[in-house]
């Protein structure tokens, strides 16, 4: 992304931090019906219902312990340039993320991949330059179609040939798909993945309850009916974006969908405190968010 492109959405966030402040002590705001807390994860429960759900469709949990000495020199090959504004308050979220996708797609030289709902992300160029990977850069705010690099389209929709991609990964993006995108594209994640290629999903976004959270100040037309059912509804400002969906481990059933081809594996992760001692509160939240991913592998023929 041009430095140019990085001021304007800069000048965007600052622009809509004023309308934050401004929101925040509004009549609106205080008499909003879903002004309410996020319900506090007990994560034990979390991890007790994701592993049950895992023994039930006979898919493996496994523990990923962060290596400190593999992600550092992962974070030296793809550092980000001085003057980059990507994700400048939570970067060790965001290297994190892509660590674990690289690591769990075990892509080689000359595979094609495809950043889904990759927006302004720097990483696929990296990816392509650091390790000889053929990669595309996919988002629904593009332009529709092939052009360069870059496919616009919903990530439901992937204008690409059956059995065309190596390789796949979603960092932070997959909770903002709304409806049934998310099923929707572990569907199509299925038709365009070759025989072996794996799809990996970092962090998975998980609470013992169901929630549906969206930003009203972005997401004005906001319907109850859009959500999903017997979810909690919140709406929280500064979301990051117009939606997110927490699953429940019950609630995984949306995404770990059977007889189409798929494996899948789910991932605790573990140790990345580790790696950055001494990272400021908001940026050690952020990194807290990365606690579980989903590997998905198209079976071999």
């Amino acid at each position: 992304m041009s430095f140019a492109r990085q001021i304007r959405q800069k000048i965007g966030s600052i622009a809509y931090q004023a309308r934050v402040k401004q929101f925040k002590h509004s009549q609106e705001w205080l008499s909003h019906r879903h002004n309410k807390y996020f319900p506090k994860i007990d994560w034990k429960s979390v991890h007790d219902g994701i592993a049950a759900e895992c023994r039930q469709r006979d898919i493996p949990l496994e523990e990923l312990t962060v290596d400190k000495e593999d992600f550092n020199a992962f974070a030296r090959r793809f550092r980000l340039p001085s003057f980059s504004l990507y994700a400048r308050r939570c970067r060790e979220k965001k290297m994190m993320e892509h660590y674990i996708a690289f690591l769990l797609m075990g892509l080689t030289p000359g595979n094609r991949y495809i950043d889904i709902a990759s927006e302004s992300s720097p990483f696929p160029d990296l990816a392509r330059e650091k390790l000889g990977l053929e990669t595309y850069s996919q988002d629904l705010t593009y332009a529709p179609g092939f052009h360069g690099n870059r496919i616009g389209s919903s990530a439901d929709r992937l204008p690409v040939d059956d059995n065309w991609i190596h390789g796949a990964s979603l960092q932070c993006a997959f909770e903002h798909f709304q409806g049934d995108i998310d099923s929707n594209f572990i569907r199509e994640i299925a038709r365009v993945l070759k025989p072996g290629g794996r799809c990996v999903i970092v962090p998975l976004y998980m609470s013992q309850k169901a929630v549906n959270l969206y930003d009203p100040l972005l997401y004005t037309n906001w319907d109850d009916a859009k959500a999903d059912p017997e979810t909690e509804i919140i709406a929280e400002i500064a979301l990051g974006g117009h939606f997110e969906r927490f699953y429940s481990p019950e609630t995984l059933q949306r995404i770990l969908i059977s007889g189409i081809g798929l494996d899948y594996r789910m991932y605790h992760i573990t140790g990345k405190e580790a790696v950055f001692p001494g990272i400021t509160p908001y940026a050690l939240e952020q990194l807290n968010r990365v606690r579980y991913a989903l590997a998905i592998e198209k079976a071999q023929r």
